[in-house]
């Protein structure tokens, strides 16, 4: 049996325990949660995960996850990035189905 201890590694040199595993890219707040798109704040504490290591003790493994503070710019940036993002999936994404049905129906009125 492996015992996994995941540990983050903030800018200033600190260290803390937390009990879920995090991947890179991913943005968190000062005690290790991940914050879901709709959380962000450009004035609340984050940082993003920018690199992972482990390190193995026989059958304990240590995973250590380097972060990097984010400044109000970046947050804001990652913000706007997730908005153009999801209009871009939904509604940018219908606009173009519906044009391409009105296309094969134009097409199929032709051929009868």
């Amino acid at each position: 049996m492996e015992y996994n201890y995941y540990i983050l590694c903030y800018p200033d040199g600190d260290k803390q325990q937390i009990y879920h595993r995090l991947t890179i890219g991913d943005i968190i707040d000062l005690n290790g949660n991940v914050l879901a798109p709709k959380e962000l704040d450009p004035y609340k504490i984050t940082y993003k995960v920018t690199g992972v290591y482990k390190k193995i003790y026989f059958k304990e493994i240590y995973w250590y996850f380097k972060l990097d503070l984010m400044t109000r710019d970046e947050v804001e940036d990652e913000i706007d990035y997730l908005e153009s993002k999801n209009f871009l999936d939904s509604e940018f994404l219908n606009k173009v189905f519906n044009k391409l049905e009105e296309k094969i129906k134009k097409k199929k009125k032709r051929y009868k």
